[in-house]
């Protein structure tokens, strides 16, 4: 195993004001301790986009690949997105 490589970091006052609340109220021990669980769900959801790509992403654009008709165009995109809009706003 390497040796620990050390960084400093700037937080903005409201970051720090969250690092020492989470301190404050026990869940945490050190502020070091806050930024490698941070660190953890990063690679938690980068791991979990790489697999979704890998798994559902790929299959996706095989079929795509192999019917064309599957696929959508820039515009028939747009549009389903602007009647969904549309439908979301008339709901209110």
């Amino acid at each position: 195993m390497s040796a620990p490589q050390r960084y400093t970091v700037t937080l903005s006052p409201e970051q720090s004001a969250y690092v020492d609340s989470l301190i404050a109220t026990g869940a945490y021990g050190a502020a070091e301790e806050v930024i490698l669980e941070g660190l953890n769900i990063l690679q938690d959801r980068d791991a979990g986009v790489d697999d979704w790509l890998r798994t559902e992403v790929v299959s996706i654009c095989a079929a795509m690949d192999a019917d064309p008709s599957l696929g959508r165009t820039p515009e028939q995109v747009a549009d389903r997105l602007r009647a969904h809009v549309a439908n979301h706003n008339a709901a209110k």
